[in-house]
């Protein structure tokens, strides 16, 4: 965070400088008022909206209604990839206990994701994002296919960033399809190993929910704990 800032400091203009920060701050605290304000001033920066991280907020503030209202008077283009939009609907319909509703959503991301796909047919992030899709619809098969082949193909373009986000939604897709063990293994890796997680995140995010309740991730979580707390 420290280090954000000071990229802040010497180059005001610089996007992703305010991203990371924002990211930074929900990874430590889960602050979600921090956060906000790190976003409004992306905002003036860049002059748009940023939709998806308003959304994120809203979820992160359980205020599902209100992030689902923002989602569906958006536009796809607002998001990084057309279909982006149709997958937070569908999550959102599922919290909002709307299965039909969110089996809908997730049909049309995956056809708008794989739409992406044919012009992009290497990129980790999509082949990720159509597999939290599939996963939505418990489709395991296809779902945990998509959401390795991103891993996959993360390691072998050596990005340690992008590899850490593929392998976290990789145990998002496992915790979807209530596959609590392999979801587990990923996030104590990753509580432990450097990567863009924390245990902030973990009960923030109402997509843990169910794993935060197997006794194995409560005591991952304690353990975790006491040793930031003998830091």
């Amino acid at each position: 965070i420290e280090y954000h800032k000071k990229a802040i400091a010497v180059n005001p203009d610089w996007e992703a400088a305010y991203l990371n920060k924002f990211r930074a701050l929900l990874l430590k605290n889960a602050k979600t008022s921090l956060a906000r304000k790190e976003i409004n001033k992306f905002i003036k920066i860049t002059h748009e909206g940023h939709i998806q991280y308003q959304i994120m907020l809203n979820i992160y503030d359980r205020k599902y209604n209100k992030a689902y209202k923002e989602a569906l008077n958006s536009i796809p283009y607002a998001f990084t990839w057309i279909g982006e939009r149709s997958l937070y609907l569908g999550n959102l319909s599922k919290l909002l206990n709307d299965e039909e509703k969110a089996y809908k959503y997730f049909d049309c991301a995956i056809k708008e994701l794989n739409l992406e796909l044919n012009a992009n047919p290497d990129n980790a992030e999509i082949h990720s994002l159509i597999g939290l899709a599939y996963a939505g619809k418990c489709n395991k098969v296809e779902a945990v296919e998509d959401g390795e082949r991103a891993v996959k193909i993360a390691v072998t373009q050596k990005n340690k960033i992008l590899e850490s986000e593929m392998i976290i939604n990789l145990a998002e897709i496992y915790t979807k399809l209530c596959m609590f063990d392999e979801a587990i293994k990923i996030v104590k890796d990753s509580l432990v190993n450097p990567s863009l997680f924390s245990t902030k995140i973990l009960k923030l995010d109402p997509v843990w929910l169910p794993l935060l309740e197997t006794p194995k991730m409560k005591k991952i979580i304690a353990d975790n704990n006491d040793k930031i707390l003998t830091l």
